[in-house]
């Protein structure tokens, strides 16, 4: 996994794949950003507030046999492809990055909602991993994470899903190359259905044209 330093304030240091600087499909560094950890137990939230490399882990441990049922449908929902065994899921998280948006473990067990103070900390951790990582796309896993995220995000296009229209938004940095990003429902959510289901959603996102730098644009005029 390539090496990269972040602030001490990235308390989980997202997951990185071999090929993501290729960008897949060419040219799209794709980074998906989940909303955030929970403990199995509560004998494991401190060692796991600890553990910087815990998304990491988590991600790793699907090729080893370890089932996750928001990564399985994830990963079908963004490579369009059955993604149910140990070496086509290492194929896939090699060419896309991930990361956990709360930088902290919510609770024991799922289906608790991060604070306000949580979202605000994690506001000032995200633009750090955007500029490490550079992403041209991000995909955000859950609409209640897409409204949390920046509210200088500008709307970009429209995309056309399941017979209506999908938001996508905009980020142009000062100093970095812009990115787009869309959302798809929460992979382990109710009415979620089938990867698959996604998958037509999240090719059209990354089918549209790669954001220009401002700068670019300009100097071409």
């Amino acid at each position: 996994m390539p090496e990269y330093c972040f602030s001490s304030r990235v308390r989980f240091a997202p997951w990185i794949g071999t090929e993501y600087r290729r960008g897949v499909p060419p040219g799209r560094r794709l980074l998906i950003i989940g909303e955030s950890h929970y403990s199995g137990q509560e004998r494991d939230l401190a060692e796991d507030r600890r553990n910087r490399n815990l998304t990491r882990d988590v991600i790793c441990r699907q090729w080893n046999g370890e089932t996750y049922s928001y990564f399985t449908k994830l990963s079908e929902a963004v490579s369009g492809k059955p993604c149910r065994e140990g070496p086509v899921k290492q194929v896939f998280w090699n060419t896309v990055a991930f990361y956990n948006f709360i930088q902290d473990i919510v609770s024991v067990g799922a289906r608790v909602a991060p604070t306000e103070e949580h979202r605000q900390e994690a506001l000032k951790v995200l633009p750090k991993i955007i500029d490490r990582l550079e992403p041209n796309c991000v995909l955000a896993t859950g609409k209640r994470l897409w409204e949390g995220l920046p509210e200088s995000w500008l709307p970009g296009p429209k995309i056309r899903f399941e017979g209506q229209e999908w938001d996508t938004c905009e980020y142009h940095p000062s100093n970095a190359n812009p990115l787009r990003a869309t959302y798809i429902h929460h992979p382990s959510g109710f009415g979620f259905g089938t990867g698959s289901r996604w998958s037509p959603l999240v090719k059209s996102f990354l089918d549209l044209p790669l954001l220009r730098r401002r700068a670019d644009i300009l100097c071409n005029h």
